[in-house]
């Protein structure tokens, strides 16, 4: 019986020795992409699920009554909301120094009567660029506010903002 254990404790033994040195360490760098690719792909995800609910209220017929949904739009549409961006926008100092650029993506909600609210980072790519990206977003005008079935609704929106160093 002694025997028997000691033997099953030997193969134990040398089964996690032999599984700890196959095991390719990773280092923090490659760790820190792993987890922003994971990240990334969650949050493009989440966007694409948003839209298919979107075209699909927009495009489906349900009870004989035809649910429309309009998204809450920047007035003057997607260049006027870039072009307010890059007027705005203050690269922090900061982020100069390090050379940091990305996306920064905010969520917020607008509301029934197009005013902004609740504008939160939902990733960062540090050096204050989330804050400035906050600052900007509250400083915008009213949006036209979603619409379904042609009431007006509150309508929580992701928007990624851009931050590259131009030389």
């Amino acid at each position: 019986m002694k025997k028997v254990f000691l033997l099953g404790a030997i193969v134990c033994t040398i089964g996690i020795i032999s599984a700890c040195k196959g095991d390719k360490k990773e280092s923090l760098y490659e760790r820190e992409a792993r987890i922003e690719e994971k990240e990334n792909s969650l949050l493009c995800r989440e966007l694409q699920l948003q839209r298919l609910i979107y075209e699909y209220f927009a495009t489906t017929e349900l009870d004989s009554i035809l649910y429309i949904f309009q998204e809450a739009k920047f007035i003057g549409g997607e260049d006027s909301l870039q072009s307010f961006l890059q007027k705005n926008i203050h690269y922090p100092k900061e982020a100069i120094d390090n050379k940091i650029e990305g996306r920064v993506y905010v969520s917020f909600i607008v509301e029934q009567d197009g005013s902004i609210k609740n504008v939160q980072v939902v990733r960062d790519i540090g050096c204050g660029c989330g804050d400035e990206a906050v600052r900007v977003v509250n400083l915008m005008p009213k949006w036209k506010p979603a619409m379904w079935q042609n009431n007006v609704v509150r309508q929580q929106y992701y928007l990624p903002i851009k931050f590259s160093l131009q030389e």
